[in-house]
């Protein structure tokens, strides 16, 4: 079956069973504190390095996949050069999904997940308005 006609209902399911038995950081584990990219490849690194098919070879997500995901709309932009809690749990799903799926099939995934997520400054990459710092998603995931 090409990647083209699978239903999302079919990628979801392949998505649980690879999920099943691993061990991803859960929503209130993820830093409360903004961070940047050396950062977020850091934490990336030590979450996910058991995940990964050559472990210790492979690079879990580098600085220019990270780049690449944010420019293609795949992954919310940061905000200021920094990245959020809700960023971090984007890249684990991107990083989990890719592994089954194209980068197409990752998209028609999560742009639904987004569009009820995030608003709109936090799709574009602007500052939240004061007080508006906290995203939607940590408070539906957690």
């Amino acid at each position: 079956m090409s990647s083209e006609t699978r239903s999302i209902e079919e990628m979801l399911d392949m998505a649980q069973k690879l999920l099943e038995g691993a061990r991803l950081p859960k929503s209130s584990e993820y830093p409360h504190l903004d961070l940047y990219m050396d950062q977020v490849t850091t934490y990336l690194e030590q979450q996910l390095g058991g995940l990964s098919r050559h472990p210790g070879d492979d690079k879990i997500l580098t600085k220019t996949m990270i780049n690449n995901y944010a420019k293609a709309g795949l992954l919310n932009p940061p905000v200021r050069k920094k990245y959020s809690a809700d960023h971090l749990l984007q890249l684990v799903f991107i990083y989990m999904m890719k592994n089954f799926l194209t980068i197409n099939d990752v998209q028609k995934i999560l742009d639904p997940v987004k569009e009820v997520c995030f608003t709109e400054e936090q799709r574009t990459g602007r500052a939240p308005k004061k007080g508006g710092g906290r995203y939607l998603c940590q408070e539906t995931i957690s």
